[in-house]
């Protein structure tokens, strides 16, 4: 029984709608991922070279899925738990945020762009959260 339930509990599909249009899109989601992917998330994927925002809004499990459906086009890497948390806290809070966001003028020492772990906004403020985890500091 305990197996049958496991099977049951991962959600290997995702439904997404682009930012652009209401339309509704179905994907294989690789179990490796499927814990880093939650309803309400914006999420980037790459579509034919192309970055794109959808809107996580299922989750669900099919049985032939990883046949009948397209592999999730998932562009960003996955993020850290402590990450995760810190989003999972926000949106429990209510608040809407941006993961991996750019800012114009913000590079390292050789003009590369860098990208701020989580943005959201604080009564009309702008606010910011970077994560440097123990990979920063190892090679």
């Amino acid at each position: 029984m305990n197996e049958l339930q496991f099977i049951c509990d991962r959600k290997n599909v995702i439904q997404g709608r682009f930012k652009s249009h209401d339309k509704i899109y179905s994907w294989y989601l690789p179990y490796n991922i499927q814990e880093q992917i939650h309803i309400g998330d914006v999420e980037i994927i790459d579509t034919k070279g192309n970055r794109n925002k959808i809107t996580v809004i299922g989750l669900g499990y099919e049985k032939d899925a990883k046949m009948r459906c397209k592999t999730f086009p998932y562009f960003r890497g996955i993020a850290s738990w402590q990450i995760q948390h810190i989003c999972r806290r926000l949106k429990c809070l209510g608040y809407e945020y941006s993961r991996e966001r750019h800012f114009k003028g913000l590079t390292n020492d050789d003009s590369t762009r860098l990208a701020v772990d989580i943005v959201f906004y604080l009564q009309g403020h702008v606010c910011a959260i970077e994560y440097n985890g123990v990979h920063h500091y190892y090679e």
